[in-house]
């Protein structure tokens, strides 16, 4: 089998037409991925001073850390799969 026109390949009415919504998702994936940094560089800013402030070692602050991220982690993958579930694609 060979495909010998665009038309073979792209359902009809979308040939040449950019879909408008890949550069919504990129941008929402590339906002999100900068809010992540900025959580994550804002809470190893802050945690010095709270180790101070709360009299915790080393050990203790790597367990926040390590706490920390996976909570903000698995919250992350339930919020993407509600809103995936939500916005995903629709079936007519």
């Amino acid at each position: 089998m060979s495909v010998n026109s665009v038309a073979d390949v792209v359902p009809a009415g979308q040939a040449g037409e950019p879909d408008r919504r890949r550069w919504l998702v990129l941008g929402l994936v590339g906002l999100a991925q900068l809010m992540i940094v900025l959580d994550i560089t804002i809470m190893n800013i802050a945690l010095p001073s709270a180790q101070t402030a709360l009299h915790f070692s080393d050990v203790d602050r790597q367990w926040v850390i390590t706490a920390y991220a996976l909570t903000f982690g698995s919250c992350c993958c339930w919020a993407a799969g509600w809103a995936t579930c939500s916005a995903g694609r629709r079936r007519s």
